[in-house]
């Protein structure tokens, strides 16, 4: 259930990001800006998993680039 709260998080932020960049004009540098942003958060989040709930890295490592990938995918389809 986290796991979607955050994507959905992340397709949230995407989608901020889209309307941002259309009404400044400027769409790929929000879309890019969004990249390295999501990424920050989706390691901070794998980062709370391992340290503060105690989860393994080797799971949170799929779970990282499952929350990663699919926002960030979405990006660049759009860019």
């Amino acid at each position: 259930m986290h796991t979607l709260l955050v994507m959905g998080g992340g397709f949230t932020m995407l989608l901020l990001s889209v309307l941002i960049g259309l009404q400044l004009g400027h769409l790929s540098c929000s879309l890019l800006t969004f990249v390295p942003i999501w990424f920050a958060v989706a390691s901070f989040n794998m980062w709370v998993g391992v340290n503060k709930v105690g989860y393994a890295v080797t799971g949170e490592i799929s779970i990282f680039l499952l929350i990663f990938t699919l926002p960030s995918l979405m990006a660049f389809v759009i860019w």
